[in-house]
């Protein structure tokens, strides 16, 4: 393993007890070079814009998940990857950037 990527899922309830939703953070550490790395994920290198995803989803990943997981794609690519198993309409051979490809396949999406 060269690199890792730190994620931090914050949780904020509101006074009905109701989940906000908010951005997550991520950071991409180089375990070699002992440093963090600048936009490893993001660039050229993301898997689409949080704002196309929003334009659909209002807020990235809380529509499906929890309210900590949204405002960042890099934080999809920390769980869905081929090496873990998928469930419902994902399979497990496919990562995170297959996967949001395959879905926004299907009819009328």
């Amino acid at each position: 393993m060269k690199k890792a990527e730190i994620v931090v899922l914050p949780t904020l309830r509101n006074a009905d007890s109701e989940t906000i939703g908010l951005n997550a953070a991520t950071q991409t550490f180089d375990l070699v070079g002992n440093a963090t790395v600048a936009d490893y994920y993001k660039g050229t290198h993301a898997v689409t814009s949080v704002e196309k995803c929003n334009a659909c989803h209002d807020a990235l990943g809380t529509t499906f998940h929890s309210g900590g997981y949204g405002g960042d794609v890099v934080v999809c690519r920390t769980c869905h990857v081929s090496s873990s198993g998928g469930s419902h309409l994902e399979m497990q051979s496919r990562g995170i950037d297959s996967y949001v490809h395959a879905i926004h396949k299907f009819p009328g999406v």
